[in-house]
């Protein structure tokens, strides 16, 4: 039984990474929509999508400068 749920475990969490960290319609998002969305998220107590959120605006800003 425990190695059933540390398999399932295991491929979950390597099922997260094969997800894009940045959606088609975020290609063309401002560095202002990426915060304005990421502080929505986070008021919204939705801390996973925060964060996501916020290191897209950090990936954002690195590209463009």
């Amino acid at each position: 039984m425990l190695r059933s749920l540390a398999l399932i475990l295991v491929l979950w969490l390597s099922a997260c990474g094969l997800l894009p960290d940045r959606t088609e319609d975020q290609q063309d998002w401002s560095a202002n929509k990426f915060y304005s969305e990421a502080k929505d998220k986070l008021n919204d107590g939705n801390y996973s999508a925060a964060i996501k959120l916020y290191e897209s605006l950090e990936r954002a800003i690195r590209m463009a400068g």
